[in-house]
């Protein structure tokens, strides 16, 4: 978290990219601005991020340290790969099955109603998988990192994009 009574750093995508912090000097405006919207809460805050961005945030969150927005919900890990899946069919539940007996990181990126078509809340919390009902905002395939729309950065070691096109049919 930034220092208690500290300014809030800000940064453009391009100083974020240039390894320059934004710092300081901001009309009384702005910086009411960023205590409203939460900014002087972070260490680095990005407010139009864009793909290049992700790698650098999620490096200054790991080696940094800091505290960063927007923010690295899940990142790699001693504990074992991480596997996202965005949608779900009846094709994965198997292999979310056996990736959770191996003890891997399973995340998957669905609605509610997506999820109850192949599967019940209590498999996939058996499964000790996470799930997310939301949207992809942004995807770094080089970095294997993506951003939802709600600003949360995931990094994965595997992404599995599943959809079933006969759910588009279903009510």
């Amino acid at each position: 978290m930034a220092a208690s009574g500290a300014m809030a750093r800000w940064v453009t995508s391009a100083a974020l990219a240039a390894g320059a912090l934004v710092t300081g000097s901001r009309s009384t405006a702005t910086t009411d601005t960023a205590k409203a919207s939460g900014e002087d809460e972070y260490d680095v805050y990005v407010r139009h991020p864009r793909v290049e961005d992700l790698k650098i945030l999620v490096e200054r969150f790991e080696k940094g340290g800091q505290d960063v927005w927007p923010w690295v919900w899940t990142w790699r890990n001693a504990n074992g790969p991480h596997h996202v899946y965005l949608g779900l069919t009846r094709d994965c539940v198997g292999d979310i099955e056996r990736l959770s007996r191996e003890n891997n990181n399973v995340l998957v990126i669905a609605s509610e109603r997506e999820c109850s078509r192949v599967a019940t809340a209590e498999q996939l919390a058996s499964w000790q998988c996470g799930v997310i009902d939301g949207k992809i905002k942004l995807l770094d395939v080089e970095n294997k990192m993506l951003m939802l729309a709600d600003e949360r950065i995931i990094c994965f070691d595997r992404l599995i994009i599943a959809h079933d096109p006969a759910s588009e049919s279903e009510g």
